[in-house]
C-alpha cells in the first residue's frame, strides 16, 4: 500500500487518519492496479508461501488471468497494459514480463518502469563506495567527528580493501552469467555486506543526545535515523498509513477478511521463505525483453538514494546486451549521452513560461535510463506531479527545446501537471460496476490541463477513507503496481506519437522554438 497511500495513488494519508488528495497522482494518465503480492504480503493470505521468482511469476499470470475474467471491461485490444514498480520490483517485473510475454499472448503488455532498481545485486553491491565519494558523503563534515583522523583513515582503508576483495570475485561474472548461479563464496558475500555497513557506521555521528540523527539514511541520504534502522523509520507519512491500513473499520469498507487480513509493512516469513535457490537474478532477463521481444524498460532512479543508486544502475547498463545489430556490444552508444529533461511551468495567467530541471535522461534500442534530481529510493513519494513526467516521456508526450539550456543544446520537456486531479463531490451508486471514469489530456501541444473540460472521479466515494470509489488491490512489500492505460478518445495514438529519444542524436527537426 506504500505505493497507493504514499506515492501515485490519489490519497495522501495525514495525521488521525486524515484523507487529503495527492495532485501528482498517476490516475492523472492511467488506470492503476495496486496488487498485494507475494502470497502472504500486505493484505494478501495464503496457507503457502512462495519459495523462488519462477512461482511468484506464476502465480501472478493466474490473478491476471483471474482478475480480467470479473473486470471484462479492462481487457481488449483498446487497452494497454504497463507494469511499474520499485526496489525490489527490479526482480520481479522482468521475470514477470517475460512469463506473461510467453504465456499470456493475448495481453496487450506494451512497457515496464522500474524505480531504483535492485537488479544485479552483486554488481551493484560495487557501487556503494565510488558513490559515497561522488557525492562527498565520506567528507570531514560527515564523518563521525567522535572518531579520531587515525581511525577513520584506518577504517576508510578497511572498507577499500572490502571493496577491493568484493571486486575481485567479480572478475568471473559473465562466465557465472553464462553457465552458473551469480553466486559468490562466503567470504566474498561478507566483504560485500561489510562494504555498506561499514560505510554507515563510519558516517554515524554517536549523539547519545540525538539517537533519531545518528545514521545516514540508506534511501535518502539528505536526511539521518537512529542506528542500526538507517532509514527503516522512513518514510514519516509510514507513522500515518499503519494505523489507518490496522483499523478494522477500514480493512472491512476495502472489503477484507478481517480474520485473515492483519496490516504490517514487512512480513519476515515472505522473505525468509523466497529463497530463489537455483535462480538467477533478472539481470539475465533483460537483454532477451529489450531485444527479442522488443518491449520498452525504462529505469529511473531518485539521485538522492544509496542503496540502489544511480551508479549502480550505469553499472547495470555498462553490462547489459542490448543491440540487436550487434549482439556483443556491452552498454550504451559511446554517441549516446544524457540529455537534460526539463518540465514546462505556465503561470498563473498563463503568459509566463518558465522550464524546472528534474533529471537526465538515456535512451537507445528500447532502454531509458533516467536520472530523477532531488529525489529519493521513492521517487514519487518526493516530487509526485513530476514523476508525472516519466510517463510522458514513456509515452511520447514531450518536446525538444534547443532555447533552454546554456550551451543550446537540445533538452527534453515534458508538459505541466499543476493540480490536475479532480474529485466530484458527487456520490452516484447507481453506476456502482464503473466506479471511476477518467479522460487522459496528454497531448503535443501542451493545453493547460485545467482549461480542458476534464472528465471528474465520480462514484461510490467519501473523504473519509471509509469507501474508495477507485479499485486498489494493494501494493507489495518493496512497492509494486501496474498501470492500465486506456487509448479510447485520446487525441494522439501510436501513430502520431513523438519518436523516439534517440533522434536527438540525429535530427532536430522537432526542436520547439
Amino acid at each position: 500500500m506504500d505505493g497507493a497511500l504514499m506515492e501515485i495513488g490519489p490519497f495522501r494519508i495525514s495525521k488521525n487518519s486524515t484523507i487529503t488528495l495527492n495532485n501528482g497522482t498517476w490516475l492523472n494518465s492511467a488506470n492503476l492496479l495496486f496488487i498485494d503480492q507475494p502470497s502472504n504480503t500486505g493484505f494478501s493470505y495464503s496457507n503457502t508461501f512462495d519459495k523462488d521468482l519462477d512461482q511468484i511469476s506464476f502465480n501472478f499470470y493466474n490473478f491476471l488471468q483471474n482478475y480480467f475474467l470479473i473486470f471484462t471491461q479492462d481487457f481488449s485490444d483498446t487497452v494497454e497494459i504497463y507494469l511499474a514498480g520499485e526496489s525490489y520490483a527490479g526482480q520481479y517485473l522482468p521475470f514477470f514480463a517475460e512469463y506473461l510475454l510467453n504465456n499470456y499472448k493475448d495481453l496487450n503488455l506494451k512497457g515496464v518502469l522500474i524505480g531504483n532498481a535492485w537488479i544485479y545485486p552483486n554488481l551493484q553491491s560495487l557501487s556503494y563506495l565510488p558513490w559515497f565519494k561522488s557525492q562527498n558523503l565520506l567528507s570531514s563534515s560527515i564523518i563521525s567527528p567522535n572518531n579520531n583522523t587515525i581511525n577513520n583513515i584506518n577504517n576508510l582503508n578497511l572498507i577499500t580493501q572490502y571493496h577491493n576483495d568484493y571486486s575481485k570475485s567479480k572478475s568471473q561474472l559473465q562466465s557465472q552469467l553464462n553457465d552458473s548461479l551469480l553466486d559468490v563464496n562466503i567470504n566474498s558475500q561478507l566483504s560485500c555486506d561489510l562494504i555498506l555497513d561499514s560505510l554507515l557506521n563510519l558516517t554515524r555521528l554517536n549523539n547519545s543526545n540525538d539517537i533519531n540523527n545518528d545514521c545516514l539514511n540508506i534511501y535518502d541520504y539528505r536526511l539521518r535515523d537512529s542506528y542500526p534502522a538507517c532509514g527503516a523509520n522512513w518514510p514519516s507519512d509510514l507513522t500515518n498509513v499503519t494505523p489507518f491500513l490496522s483499523n478494522p473499520h477500514i480493512q472491512k469498507n476495502l472489503n477484507l477478511n478481517i480474520n485473515f487480513n492483519k496490516w504490517a509493512e514487512c512480513n519476515s516469513s515472505v522473505s525468509k521463505h523466497l529463497l530463489n535457490q537455483n535462480i538467477k537474478p533478472s539481470f539475465t532477463k533483460l537483454s532477451n525483453l529489450l531485444v527479442n521481444k522488443n518491449l520498452p524498460i525504462l529505469l529511473f532512479n531518485g539521485n538522492k538514494d544509496i542503496i540502489c543508486n544511480q551508479y549502480s544502475l550505469e553499472l547495470v547498463t555498462q553490462n547489459l546486451k542490448f543491440d540487436g545489430n550487434n549482439p556483443l556490444k556491452l552498454g550504451f552508444s559511446d554517441s549516446i549521452q544524457y540529455v537534460d529533461w526539463f518540465v514546462k511551468n505556465n503561470s498563473n495567467n498563463n503568459k509566463k513560461v518558465s522550464y524546472n530541471l528534474l533529471g537526465k535522461i538515456k535512451y537507445e534500442n528500447n532502454l531509458y535510463l533516467i536520472e530523477f534530481i532531488n529525489a529519493s529510493h521513492m521517487v514519487p513519494y518526493d516530487n509526485s506531479i513530476g514523476s508525472l513526467g516519466l510517463l510522458d516521456i514513456f509515452w511520447g508526450n514531450f518536446k525538444w527545446n534547443s532555447d533552454i539550456s546554456h550551451d543550446n543544446q537540445p533538452v527534453i520537456v515534458t508538459p505541466n501537471h499543476p493540480n490536475s486531479f479532480h474529485l466530484s463531490n458527487s456520490i452516484d451508486n447507481s453506476n456502482s460496476n464503473s466506479n471511476f471514469n477518467f479522460n487522459s489530456k496528454n497531448n503535443q501541444t501542451f493545453k493547460d490541463p485545467m482549461d480542458d473540460n476534464r472528465d471528474t472521479f465520480i462514484g461510490d466515494s467519501t473523504l473519509n477513507g471509509l469507501n474508495y470509489f477507485f479499485f486498489i488491490i494493494g501494493s507489495v512489500v518493496v512497492i509494486f503496481y501496474f498501470t492500465i492505460r486506456h487509448f479510447k478518445n485520446r487525441r494522439f495514438t501510436h501513430r502520431n506519437r513523438q519518436p523516439p529519444l534517440s533522434n536527438i542524436y540525429e535530427s532536430y527537426e522537432m526542436i520547439d522554438k
